[in-house]
């Protein structure tokens, strides 16, 4: 719990402004003593800003059992945060103790200056037996709090659960009234709590009230989706500047991929916050400025990144690959080279690094990019059936590619591993494109070279279904050259790099300037950043439409992923398909 709330337990007198102790006292009932109530002040600001928190019993064991729903709001960026839950507390519709009115509360509170813009209400329990199964008392109990919350609020309330009484289903009543109201009211955002229930995840005695951990868990589910959908992302206007570059576009040589650094083979792993020094002289020509690789983290203990770099350069503020302590993670990208052919990897948390090299980008290099206009799904085995373990899965790609750019996706594995993206035909490569966790969606991106086979290769380690989605290809007849650009972070909707802020909201589309406006393209990293249900990312020109994705994580993780795809006059358009904080370092873009 946040040090500056302040939090109490009490019988509940004086509280409402201009009432008395003794009048109170006479519209309370004598035979309970106290009224049991929980308040809780939490006076952090927090990037989603202010939120009230008003309920019933129900609401009073979410706020009183630790962690509670005000520390799950905290943690997902809400403050300050007022909270209040007591035993017998309605809408206020109907005359009861004053000290059980929600609209008395709000009223109070704003009369004190407070008057937060979302408000979070757990309410119809009490008021669905006060209304005695009247379905307009019941929605005149909902209209009379939502007009003293008042206009230009954003609202939260969760349906109810309860049993029949009287020959009236309170709960189908009550629930329907909420509909019905919100039907017309969208400041109104109706939580299906019942359905929750209903799948008996959450047993009761009474069809109402739950166990600690029961309430425990509830607060996460309430805090998501309060957060998905109370916050509205806006733009302030703000842009971060492109990274300067005086480079002319490179064309690209494929090599089949090889691995040219693994540091499990060289002893001891690398200590947090030091870097791996790759010297690529003996591999690429003394012409190339870039090399395409992957890059791996793994043997980590911590959650942390890699960020590659070119040696001679200053640690750039972003990042190549994102892990959970413990977890083998991979991400390709294409990193700058100094003029004495290093390559930089550092590491936030100790562990092994591993570095597959799958081609790099000169001047003398023969091969031009042509993007597509939207990316394509060319295989998805969930529908046309997947190869088994060690059996290459052939993909075939536009006749005439000497190299694609790809991204390849695993999902709903039955066992941990990887996969290799490889030319087919010939021995299979030591090296790894995407690490994957059981059940797990994973993409990680991909240049490979065809072999002129029209065609290229996935093999898994283990059983997965696998997609390949194709975003362009590369030949002697391609159209643009790579330029490469100092890395820099252009997106970070946590920190408002960018202007975009608070959160990535779920189905929402970020627009970024992503290069110049002569480029038809761009590659960089792009990262999926605790997204609060199992989701992804698609980034694709502005204006078009595909059914791929770009990054994938499930609930809370982050994940990075590698994206080489059109722009619009240099914009680049970003959908999240879960709530979540989105971030996109580019490395360069694409031009005639």
């Amino acid at each position: 719990m946040p040090s500056t709330a302040v939090r109490r337990i009490a019988t509940v007198l004086a509280l409402v402004s201009g009432l008395t102790a003794s009048n109170l006292m006479q519209t309370s009932v004598d035979a309970a003593g106290t009224i049991p109530t929980e308040y809780i002040n939490d006076t952090t600001a927090r990037p989603l800003g202010a939120i009230t928190v008003i309920g019933d019993s129900v609401m009073l064991g979410s706020l009183h059992y630790s962690p509670d729903l005000v520390d799950a709001l905290a943690d997902r960026g809400w403050g300050p945060i007022r909270a209040r839950g007591g035993m017998g507390y309605s809408t206020g519709y109907l005359r009861t103790a004053d000290w059980s009115r929600s609209s008395l509360w709000i009223e109070k509170w704003r009369a004190e200056g407070w008057d937060a813009p979302n408000v979070v209400v757990n309410l119809g329990v009490n008021d669905a037996g006060l209304c005695a199964g009247s379905a307009e008392c019941a929605v005149g109990a909902i209209d009379h709090l939502l007009d003293a919350i008042g206009p230009d609020h954003k609202v939260w309330w969760a349906n109810i659960t309860r049993s029949a009484a009287a020959g009236r289903d309170h709960q189908a009543i009550w629930n329907a009234a909420l509909d019905e109201v919100a039907a017309r009211r969208p400041e109104l955002h109706v939580w299906d709590w019942a359905s929750v229930y209903a799948t008996g995840a959450f047993p009761s005695g009474d069809r109402i009230h739950l166990s600690p951990d029961g309430y425990r868990a509830r607060n996460q589910l309430i805090a998501d989706d309060v957060t998905a959908r109370l916050v509205t992302m806006t733009h302030d206007g703000s842009s971060i500047a492109l990274p300067s570059t005086d480079a002319a576009p490179l064309g690209f040589t494929p090599i089949p991929p090889r691995r040219i650094l693994d540091t499990r083979q060289m002893g001891e792993g690398l200590e947090a916050g030091s870097s791996a020094v790759v010297n690529l002289d003996d591999v690429v020509p003394h012409t190339a400025r870039a090399v395409a690789v992957n890059v791996t983290s793994t043997g980590t203990s911590a959650p942390g990144f890699l960020t590659a770099y070119a040696c001679g350069a200053s640690l750039p503020n972003v990042s190549t690959v994102n892990h959970a302590g413990g977890t083998d993670r991979g991400a390709f990208s294409i990193v700058p080279i100094d003029q004495g052919g290093d390559l930089c990897v550092m590491t936030y948390s100790a562990g092994h690094v591993i570095v597959d090299l799958a081609g790099w980008f000169a001047s003398d290099s023969a091969l031009r990019f042509d993007p597509l206009p939207s990316p394509s799904r060319l295989i998805d085995t969930r529908h046309t059936g997947k190869a088994a373990p060690g059996e290459p899965l052939r993909v075939t790609v536009p006749s005439g590619s000497d190299a694609v750019a790809v991204n390849v996706t695993a999902t709903g594995a039955t066992a941990s591993g990887f996969l290799t993206a490889h030319p087919c035909g010939g021995s299979l490569p030591n090296v790894s494109n995407v690490n994957f966790g059981i059940d797990e969606p994973v993409a990680g991106a991909a240049y490979l070279t065809t072999g002129g086979a029209g065609a290229i290769c996935v093999t898994a380690s283990s059983d997965v279904d696998v997609i390949v989605d194709l975003t362009g290809t590369f030949s002697v007849d391609g159209t643009t050259g790579f330029v490469p650009a100092g890395p820099r972070r252009l997106l970070d909707t946590r920190s408002n790099i960018g202007g975009w802020a608070p959160r990535h909201t779920a189905g929402a589309t970020i627009e970024l300037t992503a290069a110049p406006s002569n480029a038809v393209a761009v590659t960089g990293t792009l990262t999926l950043v605790e997204p609060q249900a199992t989701g992804y990312l698609t980034a694709e020109p502005c204006g078009a439409s595909s059914d791929t994705s770009s990054v994938n994580a499930r609930r809370n993780e982050v994940m990075a992923n590698a994206i080489t795809v059109g722009t619009t006059n240099g914009h680049l358009c970003i959908t999240t398909y879960a709530s979540t904080h989105t971030l996109f370092d580019v490395t360069g873009w694409w031009t005639s």
